[in-house]
């Protein structure tokens, strides 16, 4: 048999050319099972840490009281004085 290049194709014993050891599929299981966990354990623990800087900064911008002024019912209390939320008293 020819083909384009003009030289006979040579023809392999089956038996031969193919090793069945080669592809260790068992190493490779495992690898991919262990890089899935990894990657896994790696994105919850980065959404873990984002959540906790994100509830931190929600708190300090957000929750916290800015300073030693505390609203108390509708009042705002400071330095033991209370002033009503229309005006002075």
């Amino acid at each position: 048999m020819t083909t384009k290049y003009d030289h006979e194709v040579e023809h392999h014993n089956p038996r031969e050319g193919f090793d069945h050891s080669e592809p260790a599929a068992r190493k490779i299981t495992f690898f991919v099972i262990i890089s899935v966990i990894t990657l896994v354990v790696t994105i919850l623990a980065l959404q873990s840490y984002f959540e906790k800087i994100w509830n931190e900064a929600v708190y300090d911008k957000v929750l916290s009281v800015p300073g030693e002024e505390v609203v108390v019912g509708g009042a705002v209390v400071v330095d033991e004085f209370e002033i009503e939320a229309g005006g002075a008293q």
